[in-house]
């Protein structure tokens, strides 16, 4: 077009040669755009693949939260089934009410009826009187019958007045209880309702929750997985939300470190776990143990959940408990119990590891106390406060359980029960034509129904009694001794005598509710601090009394003329479930303790205790089976009265004043200084500088060892004499002394005795009484043997007076050679027995100076350690005697005895065995070994085994009235006196008799062979006079022989000859001399007929004593010597 100008469009790239420098330029800078497009879209790939994974991971969740929803809804509906349960019940209840109501009703308009035709009938007799008073005597006949008539009516009317106040007052109380009931089943339709209300919440939040994950899943489908799971913290809350849904970090596919595991509990030894519900009564804690050495939030929750609690215990405000008594536990709160309030509460993992933490940093020997509650998000009302504090003051507590026991019908009736006769407390069941009080189960009640018969018996322990009920007794008295010796029957007797009050404290096994309910309470005073634990358990102590003296105070108004002994008949009764009244009473005692629980007062405890002991004269409390508060690890440790820490829970009691504690062992050096310190009542003061003596300490020392021997008190247990008395007051005699010897010592042998006599069906005769004290024997030997494996598991030392440390083991050995040698009794100090003690193989006696001296004579200990010294694969016996006889402090004549002894256990012994080689019968026996049976032990009267056999010592008897002398032990021998015995029996004779020792053999046709033996213990050899005049000593011929006869001696030659003569027709002649004869002395000598001589030397003893047993024989140093 011709006018217009054309232009160009222009180019972005230079022309020339400057568009190549431009391209050039623009070339990298493409290929990094390249490069980074391809890294989007690997990053795209990645996040595509984890919004699929998180898409799964959603759905997986979604699934969990449906069943969620339908368990909530599981839940919800039980809840409305309780609900409607409770409601139902709710009407019953009220239907009861009105039902109880109506009969109550009906029973005020009987009661009036019968008052007024009562009173009619009355007015009816009064006009009859007067009529009768009045009329003349041709109308006497006539107002008589008259009169007659109106009493009959009156009385009848009377009669149905009474029960019809009866029926009233049982209406009435149907009526209470009925409206209780009523009320029980408003506040469980309440927690119906509260739980109906709760399995709504937790539907409805699982239901927000599954709509919640559908609208994440929804999102994820639709492009937003990354964003619905790139929050954590929103997951997070999900989690908490759904109780119990577990998330798998890993599974949903997040790059970020997985959250640490959940915090595991580590329990401590040296920390007390305790848990108590909200509102729970002060005592009521339960120890938390068996649980696993780690464990989680959950295995605790489970754990917590798993105890019973008694519903009387928890408060009103507390959490509430199903029908086992269990709490379904959401919430505890955690405090150290130092502290007044609990700190934090742990309702999930994450507060759990917060305790955990809190935990780990307490100090030793803490306690920690959880409070528990059913609601994770609700708190107790008002705040979770102290657990166990109560409105009620003292006063209203101790009116509570005084009204009770006014007012209640079953308290009246119990008590009533105890003010008849025994037979009617225990029952009777009626064993060879006996009436014996019984158990519950038809058992012969041997210990009270003695207590029934004995009054005219001569008890042992009737020196123990009057120490405890002395007008100038100690404060504090402690009966300590064996089991089986009759410590409980010496405190059932002195109650018999006089008002007391008796507590079992090892009754918290067989009782229903009393004495456990005390057992828990002093168990939990542990939970406290270490200066007031002492004080919480003296203080349960006293509400124990103070229940028992409230009963006793009742139980004098009901039975006026009621005596100790129905008292004692009572306690007893309550002491364990195998009495008859068992139950009745144990629930009085039981409901009045929990009214008396609240008090923590002490002043206003002492006050009313001492009122009342003063007011029924009751002075003394009784705390029998005390060993059980030795235990440390079931009780906790106190400080002791003297300030010493780490004491049993036994020394703060031991403060309460009028206390009589009594028990097995009682560990006398624990229970003497305890005793000893609150006796001695010192001042505290500085103790001395190290290695510095002061007076003062040491005159506090000696006062309380002096107030300890006088304080504490021992049962001597039961002679012969007693134990025959004691047989003879069922009706049991026998001649069989050796058998009621074996049941000497204890009183529970004899008692248990009797009662295997009555138990059985056989006609009774000394066979039937040898039978029964034997299985008695051989069942109490079983248990002391069972004792002492326990206490003795390891050898431990012990440490002597003498600083001189010995091990169980030779203290063992030493009690047997005491037993067997030396009549039993102990050279040691008690304190180095006291093992042996605790394990009730020891008798104690207190001696005149207060000092207590410990022996062993009892057939069963004997028999119990021998059999555990073969557990030990000891010779105790043998080992004892060696020991003394290498001792350098043992004189000529003492080593002299020993060698006697040694024969004995080494020589004869060995020879009498049953597997005894042919070469060792005839070392010992000579030609006559061919004439003994072979295969078993020729020993007389019997074998038992190889450390066995009893000694009969003449020696030294001189004192006594009936001495044993060899002519008894030889009658005794073959009159069939010690025919029942089960082991060898060797006799030590007097020294005029001539002989060493003197025993007897058996030969193959039975026959008994008479054996003398005479040990000989020189520095030299023996020869010429002293040879004749030792080999006549083992002749039959020459016993009690002498160049001057004294008056008498001639008459006791000739008879014990005639004994012989008469029953022995073969004689075994032994003497055993070290280190031998002379040459000279070396030609046999004429023996009488029938008597076989064999000589011993040490070389023949060395091949048949053992090394140790050889080598004190051949020792010849003695004190005199050195």
């Amino acid at each position: 077009m011709e006018g217009t100008e054309q232009t160009e469009p222009k180019s972005s790239v230079p022309a020339g040669n400057d568009a190549f420098v431009v391209a050039d330029a623009r070339i990298p800078t493409t290929r990094d755009d390249v490069a980074d497009a391809e890294g989007k879209v690997v990053a795209a790939e990645a996040e595509v693949k984890a919004a699929v994974a998180e898409v799964k991971a959603a759905e997986e969740e979604r699934k969990a939260a449906e069943a969620q929803v339908k368990a909530a809804k599981s839940e919800e509906e039980a809840a409305e089934a309780e609900v409607k349960l409770a409601k139902g019940e709710v009407k019953v209840a009220e239907a009861k009410v009105n039902v109880a109501e109506g009969e109550f009703k009906l029973a005020v308009e009987t009661s009036r009826e019968a008052e007024a035709a009562e009173h009619k009938a009355k007015d009816q007799l009064l006009a009859a009187q007067h009529a009768f008073d009045n009329c003349s005597t041709e109308e006497k006949s006539e107002c008589s019958v008259r009169l007659q008539e109106a009493t009959a009516t009156f009385r009848r009317a009377h009669r149905h007045t009474q029960r019809a106040e009866e029926g009233r007052q049982d209406a009435r109380q149907s009526v209470q209880y009925a409206r209780q009931s009523w009320l029980d089943a408003r506040q469980s339709l309440k927690t119906a309702q509260q739980s109906l209300k709760t399995a709504q919440k937790s539907h409805d939040g699982a239901v927000d929750v599954l709509n919640s994950l559908q609208a994440m899943f929804t999102s994820t489908r639709g492009g937003g997985g990354s964003k619905a799971y790139g929050n954590r913290d929103v997951v997070d809350s999900l989690a908490e939300k759904v109780s119990g849904l577990e998330i798998s970090h890993s599974a949903a596919g997040y790059t970020t470190p997985p959250r640490p595991p959940s915090a595991r509990l580590k329990l401590r030894n040296d920390i007390k776990l305790w848990c108590i519900p909200f509102d729970g009564h002060r005592g009521s804690e339960q120890a938390v143990c068996n649980l696993p050495e780690e464990c989680s939030w959950a295995v605790l929750v489970d754990y917590l959940s798993s105890l019973q609690w008694q519903k009387h215990r928890v408060g009103s405000k507390g959490p509430t408990l199903d029908a086992d008594g269990k709490i379904n536990v959401k919430k505890a709160y955690y405090t150290s119990t130092d502290e007044k309030r609990p700190r934090k509460s742990c309702t999930s993992t994450t507060q759990f590891t917060q305790f955990v933490k809190w935990y780990e940093c307490l100090p030793r020997n803490a306690a920690v106390k959880l409070v528990l509650w059913n609601n994770a998000t609700l708190s107790p009302p008002p705040s979770p406060g102290d657990a166990g504090s109560h409105k009620l003051n003292d006063d209203a507590c101790l009116g509570m359980a005084t009204e009770y026991l006014k007012t209640d019908e079953s308290v009246r009736t119990t008590l009533q029960k105890f003010g008849g006769s025994a037979e009617e407390v225990f029952g009777i069941t009626k064993l060879h034509g006996l009436d014996i009080l019984a158990f519950k189960d038809g058992s012969p009640c041997i210990h009270t129904d003695a207590i029934e018969r004995g009054a005219k018996l001569a008890w042992s322990n009737e020196g123990s009694v009057m120490q405890i009920l002395a007008s100038n007794r100690p404060e504090v008295q402690a009966i300590i001794g064996p089991s089986g010796a009759g410590k409980s029957t010496t405190v059932y007797r002195a109650l018999a005598r006089e008002f007391g009050c008796y507590l079992d404290a090892a009754a918290r096994e067989t009782t229903r509710a009393f004495m456990r309910n005390v057992d828990h309470k002093l168990r939990s005073a542990q939970v406290y601090p270490e200066g007031k634990r002492g004080a919480v358990a003296r203080r349960c102590i006293m509400l124990a009394h103070l229940s028992l003296l409230l009963v006793l105070r009742r139980f004098k108004e009901l039975v006026p003329m009621c005596t100790p002994k129905q008292w004692t008949y009572l306690m007893i009764s309550a002491s364990a479930s195998k009495y008859l009244l068992h139950a009745s009473i144990d629930d009085v005692l039981h409901n009045v303790f929990v009214a008396l629980e609240p008090i923590n007062n002490d002043f206003f405890l002492h006050t009313n205790l001492k009122k009342l002991t003063t007011q029924l004269h009751c002075r003394l409390l009784y705390l029998d089976e005390a060993q059980e508060y030795l235990n440390l690890d079931g009780f906790g440790t106190f400080t002791g009265g003297t300030g010493t820490a780490f004491r049993s829970i036994l020394s703060p009691l031991l403060a309460i004043p009028d206390l009589v504690v009594s028990g097995t062992g009682l560990n006398l050096q624990q229970v003497a200084v305890e005793l000893g310190s609150h006796a001695a009542k010192e001042e505290p003061m500085a103790s001395p500088q190290t290695n510095e003596e002061s007076p003062r300490e040491t005159e506090k020392a000696h006062s309380r060892r002096r107030l300890a021997r006088k304080s504490l008190l021992s049962v001597p247990g039961c002679n012969l004499a007693n134990v025959a008395a004691f047989l003879n007051m069922y009706g049991i005699s026998s001649e069989c002394t050796d058998v009621m010897m074996s049941l000497r010592g204890r009183a529970r042998l004899v008692a248990n005795c009797v009662r295997q006599m009555l138990m059985t069906k056989k006609e009774w005769d000394d066979s039937v009484f040898t039978a029964c004290a034997a299985q008695v024997l051989t069942e109490y030997t079983s248990e002391l043997v069972r004792i002492m494996s326990e206490h003795f598991s390891s050898n431990e030392f012990v440490k002597r007076s003498d600083h001189v440390a010995v091990n169980y083991q030779h203290i063992a050995i030493s009690l047997l050679n005491c037993a067997v040698y030396n009549g039993g009794c102990f050279q040691a100090n008690c304190n180095e027995v006291i093992d042996f003690i605790d394990a009730s193989m020891c008798m104690l006696q207190k001696a005149e100076n207060g000092e207590f001296v410990a022996f062993i004579q009892e057939q069963a200990a004997i028999d119990a350690l021998f059999e555990i010294c073969r557990k030990w694969k000891v010779s105790p016996l043998l080992l004892g005697v060696i020991d003394h006889m290498h001792n350098i402090f043992t004189d000529r004549a003492g080593q002299g005895l020993d060698f006697e002894y040694l024969f004995i256990a080494d020589v004869a012994m060995r020879a009498l065995r049953p597997d005894a080689t042919e070469q060792q019968r005839k070392i010992v026996f000579g030609d006559l070994a061919s004439q003994l049976p072979a295969g078993e032990s020729p020993a007389w009267p019997g074998w038992r085994h190889n450390d066995w056999f009893e000694i009969v010592d003449c020696r030294q008897q001189k004192c006594k009235k009936e001495a044993m002398t060899l002519q008894v032990f030889l009658q005794n021998c073959t009159t069939g006196v010690y025919d029942n015995r089960t082991g060898p029996l060797f006799c030590l004779p007097e020294t005029a008799a001539g002989p060493d020792i003197v025993a007897l053999l058996r030969d193959r046709e039975g026959k008994k062979i008479l054996w003398m033996t005479q040990c000989k213990r020189w520095s030299k050899n023996l020869g010429g006079e002293a040879y004749v005049k030792a080999v006549n000593t083992t002749l039959p011929t020459e016993l009690y022989h002498r160049n001057r006869m004294p008056p008498g001696r001639e008459n006791k030659q000739n008879g014990i000859r005639t004994l012989c003569e008469s029953h022995f027709s073969k004689y075994l002649a032994v003497l055993c001399a070290v280190p031998t004869r002379t040459s000279s002395a070396s030609t046999a000598p004429l023996m009488p007929d029938g008597t076989h001589f064999v000589f011993i030397d040490e070389n023949i003893l060395s091949e048949i004593m053992s090394d140790k047993g050889f080598s004190a024989a051949k020792n010849r140093t003695f004190i005199n010597d050195l």
